[in-house]
């Protein structure tokens, strides 16, 4: 038997430049067939906090959490 099982969320670690050690970087959610990233407020406080693909997930502060 074999059980399928699906993730509503995941949290985003990142390494930040000249650390050691991995820091939540947000949160990645599923809303209906879609993927919606978050930044965490704690993330987005940080100092040497960056960008994780600038393009695409510039720093925001829509619907942070944490």
């Amino acid at each position: 038997m074999t059980s399928e099982q699906r993730y509503a969320e995941a949290y985003v670690w990142a390494l930040l430049p000249g650390q050691t050690q991995p820091v939540v970087a947000g949160r990645l959610a599923r809303e209906g067939r879609s993927f919606l990233f978050n930044y965490g407020r704690s993330y987005l406080a940080r100092e040497e906090a960056v960008s994780l693909y600038e393009p695409e997930l510039p720093f925001a502060r829509r619907r942070p959490f944490g």
